[in-house]
């Protein structure tokens, strides 16, 4: 749908959006899984912070296999444009003293290769039963996350830290005994119903964008290549962007006459007030959206604050997003410039992710159990029975010291046979017997520890028929 503008020639079309597919990495569930057994426990107020990631990469698929030329046009076909971007969450979500560099970036330290992850904060929301979950009125979790950012936004406190725009937020049942999670993903933006934000398109101009090359000189272009991949290393750690540049950063084109290196300007978000004192000001964005005509889900927010709390009635953007193997940082890039028109209505929240294949809007269900070796599915259930009964008995009780103890039996018999079992349901596993006697035909029935075959041929020693039971146990 586009419309004429009545001032000047330039026609607009309503600017649209692709919002993220969570992808969530396997080894992401057992840490849910400690978190809920060690801290949050039976907590249901506790909200965590954690991160997740996406990148401004696409990745290229080679449909030719018998080509010998790998990277020829013929061979290689991009991901398609209305594939979802993904928001990454693994191992690295939860807080560390430091981050462990991923495979395909280098400690910036290092310098040799610009970070491709933009990590961004969010919260994680644990339930205690799955019917909690199902029915979590998520309607209010948004309005209550709304009306934080919107606080944030008041305070510019989002321009000093800029991953703020993109929060955000997993709900999620552990059933920790079976190893299946249910989860659901939100990725809460902002925007006014009464005035959608529109791409203008100048006379003449065959697409809503332009291309990089299109709206800047090769000189400019050189050097605003040179400033932003040098901003994005200065803003990375371990290889991930942070939260100071959160994807976002401005960029200005100077006056003719300068010196060359100064033709254009770069900076972060926290100098927005002076760049827009100036002209020619552009929004550059880390986008990971594919497609030509489409932004990525991220920049919602940042441009109903730029309409809201700035007064901006248009925004030129600046689009990176790069394929895989292609070194020139602007060659899939795009610029835009988006009418952004004023509204003062109260904003509406969306951004729940549908359920799988279905744009029905549902959570979903991961079952990790088959990944897991039985001993240690058979830990883990041990240590939750024991964590259940502290939280609800005798917080007190320190299970760790229990566990390491080393204990001594005096005699196997029937006594003795209920105490060690009493000790492994306390995740006791250095259990020794002292008893010279042997297994008879009386004892099976009395002594847990035994079965009818160690009665035979005169009854087998106790203390290894013990052992033997407790391992059993164990493995």
């Amino acid at each position: 749908m586009t419309s004429a503008d009545a001032g000047t020639s330039k026609t607009h079309k309503v600017l649209q959006f692709i919002r993220f597919q969570s992808a969530v990495d396997i080894v992401f569930w057992p840490l849910v899984a400690k978190l809920k057994l060690e801290e949050v426990r039976l907590n249901t107020d506790q909200h965590i912070d954690i991160t997740g990631s996406y990148t401004y990469l696409t990745r290229k698929i080679h449909t030719d296999s018998s080509s010998t030329a790998p990277d020829a046009e013929a061979s290689v076909t991009a991901i398609p444009n209305n594939h979802p971007p993904l928001f990454s969450l693994n191992e690295k979500s939860f807080p560390r003293k430091t981050w462990s560099v991923p495979g395909d970036a280098v400690d910036p330290a290092e310098g040799t290769v610009s970070p491709k992850l933009v990590v961004i904060p969010g919260t994680l929301i644990l339930y205690n039963k799955e019917e909690e979950m199902i029915s979590a009125d998520r309607k209010a979790i948004f309005a209550k996350y709304t009306e934080q950012l919107l606080e944030q936004m008041r305070s510019d406190e989002v321009l000093r830290n800029p991953g703020l725009f993109s929060h955000f937020i997993l709900l999620c049942f552990p059933d920790v005994k079976k190893y299946k999670f249910r989860y659901w993903f939100g990725a809460p933006a902002l925007y006014a119903q009464d005035q959608p934000h529109q791409l203008a398109r100048s006379p003449g101009q065959t697409l809503a964008y332009q291309t990089v090359a299109d709206a800047f000189s090769s000189e400019e272009i050189n050097t605003l290549g040179t400033k932003v991949q040098q901003l994005i290393k200065d803003t990375s750690e371990c290889g991930h962007i942070a939260n100071q540049c959160g994807g976002f950063f401005l960029v200005r084109r100077l006056q003719p006459g300068v010196t060359a290196n100064e033709c254009v300007e770069v900076a972060l978000l926290s100098e927005w007030d002076d760049f827009f004192k100036g002209s020619d000001v552009y929004i550059g964005f880390l986008d990971p959206s594919p497609s030509a005509e489409i932004l990525g889900w991220p920049i919602r927010n940042l441009l109903y604050y730029a309409s809201r709390f700035k007064g901006l009635e248009t925004v030129k953007i600046i689009a990176i997003h790069q394929h895989v193997g292609v070194l020139d940082l602007f060659a899939n890039s795009k610029v835009m410039e988006i009418s952004l028109g004023k509204s003062e209505s109260v904003p509406v929240t969306v951004g729940w992710e549908p359920g799988v294949g279905t744009t029905k809007l549902s959570s979903r269900v991961i079952d990790v159990s088959g990944t897991l070796d039985p001993l240690q599915r058979a830990s883990a259930a041990v240590n939750l029975n024991l964590q259940l009964m502290r939280w609800r008995a005798e917080p007190a009780i320190d299970l760790p010291t229990i566990a390491n103890a080393r204990c001594l039996i005096l005699g196997a018999g029937t006594l003795g046979s209920y105490v060690s079992r009493s000790l492994l349901a306390w995740g006791v596993s250095d259990i020794s017997f002292v008893d010279n006697g042997r297994v008879s035909f009386s004892n099976p029935v009395r002594q847990p520890l035994y079965e009818f075959a160690d009665c035979l041929e005169g009854g087998k020693f106790k203390v290894r028929c013990g052992s033997r039971c407790t391992e059993k146990s164990l493995s």
